[in-house]
Formats: structure tokens, sequence, C-alpha cells
């Protein structure tokens, strides 16, 4: 017997006009339901929702595309030498980001379009969920209810800070795609409309947040399989197989310029990597999809699960994948169903929701198939970029709340009078009134009062600093940290990108990928002693230095009473007191004065163009941050480092290290290092207790390669000579020009 569609068993209205009102009221009560629940008439629109950690980051982003045309460049962040945020993807979706320009043509204040853009997710998702609904069969009320509480499942919530991860309005749809497999003559034949929706349908999953079309395909499979086990041929399988092909090729096709440059720069070793380990550690529990809602609106159940919380493992943002008390029932529904089951009676519509649910338990559970998928990439060579499978969570929602809708409407036709509907239908507002009610966290909009203090802080301050100067001048951000996901304690998130985003023409260190030219350059500045690093700023005609206080451990007292004594003026101070600013105007005049014109162009125009080395080809990435100045590099082969001249006249690099063999008592005495450049080859004695050594290297215009092959034996760097890899580590490192 073919598989049903959730409910049915009753053929759903074609009066397209009642769909509509039914569709707008969804869409009015989701708008009021969001604007009661975070309090909108406290906040003005234009103050961000968020102005910490990852919403910075979007708020950057959103800036960039405003100015730019595109978020993957920005010219005014990572100065001096530049950035390109191709070569770390987010894959957002490329239908979010035309919402989002939308949006931004309208007002072109990021704050602004970032706060619709939530907001506009509420009524999305809830049409989304009501138009699926109908389409499977449920009834108005029925699908009503369903898009409600699908709309303020408790992840719509918590993730504001995650905005594109709010903007699951595909993920119905996606789903609608996998649960199509009642026949399989529905979905092939020449000109079948079903097949062309179901082609629209992966083409649209593959426009929208890699998460979400990565686990539509997962599901889709099981689909594909379970149909072609039922029917016992392959026919399914191939479908669905087809389907998560499109989606992949149209999700490939979005990334182009991200392929691009993966395939045309060298590989960075210490840009942001994924660990197969990350697949447990962000896996949901299925303890925290059953239990109350993080600061739940009832203080004994926000209770109950801050203890859970405050004393368990593995807690992070897999909090976020709570289902509430209605959708609880629905996951318990399902897996008892599938459980259960009897063998040999005929299939059921929620059959397949059963399965999907198991599927999504035994995958993302901590311990689950995800770390298997995970750790088969590892092993292979990939990149396990797909971490966080917790985040399947929100289409487990879906199917969860369906199987209930399902059981619901299967009630709902065995009614026969009005007052047994009425009766039904008064008890299914009560449970979409408390489902929200339940789902929605008490403090959704607790940071708003901090969040505007310190945007309204910035607001008046860097429009003040940007007054002091011109367009394109150069603002020094202090302490270092580099992008992205920088740990260093104080742990600041993405605050040095503040700056940016309130000022129109003045351009920032901060804000380069780790490893690249301008992050190692920002590194070694920042390690300088304050007045070396003043003076060099100065040297560049840098507008200013500007402290955030929080990043240092001692509030940047230090820093500011070396700077006040050596400038002999006071900081600017922000209204918030996180920031403090020294304006360097007098300091170049006086540097000036004192230089020969000549020599002082020259000079400016190398340090705003400096020459920085890059670690690329062997060399493994450099984690210790403790000490800024104390960098180290280790390698087991020939590897090379890069630097780029972008001026037209040679330079002269001088490079400093110390270099040792990592196990020098499994190892003779002697080690020797091979010190390439240009054609010219010095070979290094490399002592048990190690050596320092200063190299000059003249840069030609363009990109120049330095390798350095380590050996056991002298021999072994001649021409044609092999041997085992010998592994040494290079510290103390340190360059300038000459």
């Amino acid at each position: 017997m073919e598989p049903q569609s959730p409910a049915a068993t009753i053929s759903p209205s074609h009066s397209l006009k009642k769909d509509i009102l039914a569709g707008l009221f969804v869409l009015l009560v989701s708008s009021a339901v969001f604007v009661v629940i975070t309090r909108q008439w406290q906040t003005p629109l234009r103050l961000p929702r968020s102005y910490s950690s990852d919403y910075l980051v979007y708020l950057t982003w959103v800036e960039t595309m405003i100015e730019e045309g595109s978020y993957l460049h920005n010219s005014r962040v990572g100065r001096p030498l530049g950035t390109d945020w191709r070569a770390f993807p987010t894959s957002d979706g490329w239908l979010n980001w035309q919402v989002i320009r939308g949006l931004a043509l309208l007002n072109p204040e990021p704050a602004w379009v970032m706060n619709w853009f939530y907001w506009l997710t509420f009524p999305l998702v809830g049409l989304s969920a009501f138009a699926v609904a109908r389409l499977l069969g449920l009834s108005r009320l029925i699908a009503v209810a369903f898009a409600l509480l699908y709309d303020f499942i408790p992840y719509h919530l918590m993730r504001h800070e995650h905005v594109f991860m709010t903007a699951y309005y595909l993920v119905p749809w996606s789903l609608y795609a996998c649960l199509q497999w009642r026949s399989t003559n529905t979905l092939i034949g020449k000109g079948n409309r079903q097949s062309l929706v179901f082609v629209l349908l992966a083409v649209l999953t593959g426009l929208g947040y890699v998460y979400y079309a990565y686990f539509a395909c997962i599901l889709m499979l099981v689909a594909g399989i379970a149909r072609s086990v039922n029917d016992r041929c392959r026919q399914p399988l191939v479908l669905s197989a087809g389907w998560c092909a499109i989606v992949i090729g149209t999700l490939l096709a979005t990334l182009i310029p991200e392929i691009t440059c993966k395939l045309t720069t060298q590989k960075n070793p210490d840009a942001p990597q994924r660990s197969p380990a990350e697949s447990e550690l962000y896996a949901f529990k299925i303890t925290q999809l059953l239990m109350p809602v993080p600061d739940h609106q009832l203080k004994p159940l926000a209770k109950i699960r801050a203890k859970y919380s405050g004393v368990s493992p593995l807690t992070n943002e897999n909090e976020t994948s709570s289902l509430g008390m209605v959708g609880s029932a629905g996951f318990l529904f399902l897996l008892f169903r599938f459980l259960f089951r009897r063998a040999g009676t005929a299939e059921q519509s929620e059959d397949l929701l059963s399965l999907f649910t198991v599927v999504i338990a035994l995958l993302a559970t901590i311990g689950g198939f995800a770390s298997v998928i995970n750790w088969t990439q590892a092993t292979i060579g990939m990149t396990p970029w797909i971490r966080s499978y917790n985040r399947i969570s929100i289409m487990l929602g879906f199917i969860v709340l369906l199987g209930l809708a399902a059981r619901a409407e299967a009630r709902w036709n065995t009614l026969r009078t009005a007052r047994e509907r009425i009766v039904f239908a008064v008890l299914t507002i009560a449970v979409v009134a408390w489902g929200i009610f339940d789902q929605t966290p008490r403090h959704v909009s607790a940071n708003n009062a901090v969040n505007a203090e310190q945007f309204l802080s910035d607001e008046e301050y860097f429009p003040a600093i940007e007054s002091q100067g011109s367009p394109g001048d150069f603002v020094f951000i202090l302490g270092y940290r580099y992008y992205p996901e920088c740990p260093i304690e104080p742990f600041t998130d993405y605050s040095h990108f503040r700056p940016y985003l309130h000022s129109k023409q003045l351009t920032f260190n901060y804000g380069a990928l780790r490893g690249e030219a301008n992050d190692l350059w920002f590194r070694m500045a920042a390690s300088q002693p304050v007045p070396e690093m003043i003076d060099h700023l100065a040297r560049m005609e840098a507008l200013g230095l500007l402290v955030f206080r929080p990043s240092h451990k001692d509030g940047g007292k230090k820093i500011e009473a070396e700077a006040e004594a050596l400038l002999g003026v006071k900081p600017f101070v922000s209204p918030d007191r996180q920031f403090a600013f020294f304006n360097l105007r007098a300091r170049s005049e006086r540097l000036k004065t004192e230089t020969p014109a000549g020599q002082w162009e020259a000079a400016k125009l190398r340090m705003r163009q400096p020459l920085t080395p890059v670690w690329r080809k062997n060399f493994n990435p450099e984690w210790s941050l403790g000490d800024l100045s104390g960098m180290t590099r280790d390698f087991g082969r020939e590897a090379e480092i890069r630097v780029t001249n972008t001026l037209d006249v040679p330079r002269q690099l001088e490079l400093r290290f110390s270099v040792k063999v990592i196990h020098p008592e499994d190892e003779g005495d002697p080690r020797w290092l091979r010190i390439s450049h240009n054609g010219q080859d010095d070979i290094e004695p490399v002592p048990r207790q190690g050596t320092a050594i200063v190299k000059t290297f003249t840069i030609p215009p363009g990109e120049t390669v330095i390798k350095c092959t380590p050996a056991f034996e002298r021999e072994h760097l001649a021409p044609g000579g092999r041997g085992s890899p010998c592994w040494m580590v290079m510290s103390k490192i340190s360059w300038a020009e000459k």
C-alpha cells in the first residue's frame, strides 16, 4: 500500500481565498506575538538587537555589502595590507543575502537592516509552514496551529545572534520535498508538474543556509532508501540522489568566489580549521530536547533547566535545541510509533516522520553517527566543516509537530457535531497559546538596554574621531586579536569591528584572516614597546592609536600611561569608557621636522606597504599566543615562507629566528637546514642546543618564496638527496626591513 501524506484522509479545500485569509492571519498573529515577546516598542529599530559575538560580524558584513557591493571584500579593514574574506566561506545562504540587499536599498543602516531581517523571518517561517501543512493535507485550523507553534519554537528566539540560522523559512519546503514519496510515478514522467516542483525545491534548498541544505540531503536520501526498500526498486533512491546533486550543485554555484580563492591561493596553515571532535561537542542531548526551555517563563521550570545546564558537560549552543512541551510530546509519540509499530500493518502517514525522528536522533545525539561521518572525513583528508549537528533540531521540530498535527487532523475528521468541533477548536487554541508561552524564554530582550548604551556611545564617539582626520586615514586598534574565532583572554569576541561600523571613511588594522600578512603585521606591531609602536605609527602618518580597554588584563592602564607620557596629552575616552584614543598627528609632525623630506616620504611609503612574511606550505599552524613576540613554527620537510613586495623597487628584508631539532635526544649532532631564495642556497648547521639565524633577503617586486628544508645529514640537502623527515622548530621569529 502506498504511504499517505500526513492527514491525507481528508482532501484540502481548494478555496484559494480562504487559504490566503488564513495565511494573512498567520502573518498578523506571528508579527504581533513577535512584537509582544521581544518588547519591540522598547528598542528603536535603528538600534541593534545584539551588539556582541557573531552579531557584530553580521553587522560588519552587511555594512561591507552596503559599501562594497559584496560582503566578501572590505577595503577599510585589515589595513594596511588588506584582507580577503573569501578564504573563510560562511555560506549563510544566497537567498538570505538577496533579502538583506533589498532591505539595504530601503535604508542603508546595518542595524536597521538586521532588525527587519530578523523580524521578517517570523512571518516568512509561519507562512511557509502553513503553506506546506496545507499542501500535505492538513485542515486550515490544524495548519494554522502547527505553523504558529513551529514559528515560535525555542530555536527561533534563542538564536537571534546567529540571525541567518533563524531564517529557516526554506526548511518546511525542503522537508515537503522529502515527504513526497507517496508514489515513485508522481515524481517522474515527461511534462509532469510534480517533477518540476521537485527540482525547484532542490534549487531553493541549495540557495539557503548550508547546514539546512546538508541536513535536507540526508533526510532525502533516507526517504529514497526507505521508498526503494518498500517498492523493491532502485528508482526512488536514484531520484533522491539526483535531488541531492541539484542541491549540492546549486550550493556550489553560490560559492564560486570562495572556491576560486581556494583553488588559486596557497593554503594558509593558520586559517580556521574544524576538528571532527566538534561533531560531538556541538551535538545535542535527548535530555535537552525534552527539558523545559532555558530561562523558562515559569521560575520552577527555569530553575530545573538552569540546574541541569550548570552541572552537565558539553553544554553550549545545543541549549537551543529544546522542543518545548508540545514538541516533546510529538517526539515521544513518533519514537513510540517507530519502536512499537506492528509488523505487516498498512503504511501510515506518520511512518516516514517517525523514521526521520529516529534517524535525526541517531545522527545528532552526542556520540551519534555525525561523529562517524566527521571522523571518516578527517581520516580521508577532508575538513569536516559541518560540525554543529544540534542545528538539525529545527528540522526535528518541524517533523515532531507535524506528527502531532497529523494525529490531531485524524481526530478532527472523526468529529461529527458542531459542539465537538467547537470544543476541539478551543482546545487547539489553548494548546497553541500554552505552546508559545512554554517555548518562549523569559528574558529574550534582557540585553537590549546594554546593547543600546554601547551602540549610542559608539555612535557619538567614532564620528568625533573621524572628524579629526581625513578620508582614508588609518587608525591602529590595540590589543591584538585575530579574526575569526579568537579565544585570547580577556575574551572580547569581535568588538574590534565596532569602530568600523560607526565610521564612513577611516581604515583599521583589525579584520584580516589569521595567518594572512596583515594579521601577522598587526601582531608584530602590537608586540613592540609602546614608544616604538607609537613612533612607527606616527611615521606611517596614522591618525591615531585606539586602545580597546577590555582586551587588556589591566584595562589598558599601562599602555595608556606610557602613551600619555610620550605624547604629553590625555586620551579621548568614549562615553562607555571602553575605548581610549590618542591622536598622533602632532607626533608625526614633530618626527617629520627631524627627518629629511625625501627620507620621510620613502620611509612612510615602505611602512604603509610593509614586507611581511607569511608561513605557508608544510609549516604547521602556530597556536601559541601567550607572548605576541614569541612566534613559533615547526616543520618536517621543505616548507615555504612567502613575502610580497607591492612596490616597484627591490627591498631588503631581515629575518631573525632561532631553530632547533624537536627531538634532539634521538638524533645525531648537528642537523642541517637549507634556506633557499632566488636560486641561492645557504646550508646552516643546527646543533643539539639550537642556533640563532639572521638572514637578509632581497625581495624584488611581486611575490618571493623562501624555502626552508630540514635534514638529518648535509648530503640529504644535495640535489636528488633523500632522507627521513627531520622535524625542526623555529622560535623567537621577527623581521624588519633594512
